[in-house]
């Protein structure tokens, strides 16, 4: 019994290594709506890409960052609210060539895209390539 001690030891704590590290992955994991908002994300870049090629801006970069703030609340079901935050980055050189008028009413229209993420809040900003 005595030469399995050490060996016993090493399995306890590669089984609470491997439990601490499920109860991390668990609770910072992704929610079950989050396929569903990958899938939105693309299609509005792709919608974006679009506007901005018709637009005359065609080979625009658009790139997305989100992030997701969550905090508990006694009136939610799940105890859990989560506010997601988007900023789009678009660049291109041309745009850089207009002036603040232009600029202005490209964001208004950028603005007025159908956003199919729901309850989230978008900003935009112009980047130099």
């Amino acid at each position: 019994m005595q030469k399995y001690k050490g060996v016993v030891a090493i399995v306890l704590v590669a089984l609470m290594g491997l439990f601490l590290t499920l109860a991390v992955i668990i609770s910072t994991g992704r929610t079950d709506r989050e396929p569903l908002d990958r899938a939105a994300e693309q299609e509005y870049r792709k919608e974006l890409r679009a506007f901005l090629d018709q637009a005359g801006f065609s080979n625009s970069g658009v790139s997305m960052t989100r992030a997701v703030t969550r905090s508990t609340a006694d009136d939610q079901e799940d105890g859990e609210v989560c506010q997601t935050e988007y900023k789009v980055l678009i660049y291109h050189k041309l745009i850089w060539d207009l002036n603040r008028t232009e600029m202005s009413q490209l964001l208004e229209d950028i603005t007025e895209i159908d956003v199919p993420m729901s309850g989230c809040s978008i900003s935009y900003q112009f980047e130099a390539p």
